[in-house]
């Protein structure tokens, strides 16, 4: 799977987290962007995590609050998100 293993994160609704690019799942792939959010956007979490059949560290319901895509309403998975520092 993830060559550094960073999963399972757990995060819970109301908290504030970052997004990042989510590391290679393979060797020669590089970091991988969360669709066209960009990176160091800040979200809301707004769900317990989810099971999904990727399994990259949960799915979550959240809500964009800075940069272009303030207000949008979204699903984001765990290994594109970090807790703000």
């Amino acid at each position: 799977m993830f060559a550094s293993a960073i999963f399972p994160q757990k995060f819970k609704p109301g908290e504030l987290v970052v997004t990042a690019l989510a590391p290679p799942r393979w060797e020669g792939e590089h970091p991988r962007a969360f669709g066209g959010i960009p990176e160091g956007s800040l979200v809301v979490v707004t769900s317990e995590p989810m099971w999904h059949y990727h399994t990259w560290g949960g799915l979550y319901d959240a809500i964009v609050a800075s940069g272009p895509w303030t207000g949008l309403a979204c699903q984001v998975y765990a290994d594109f998100i970090r807790p703000t520092p």
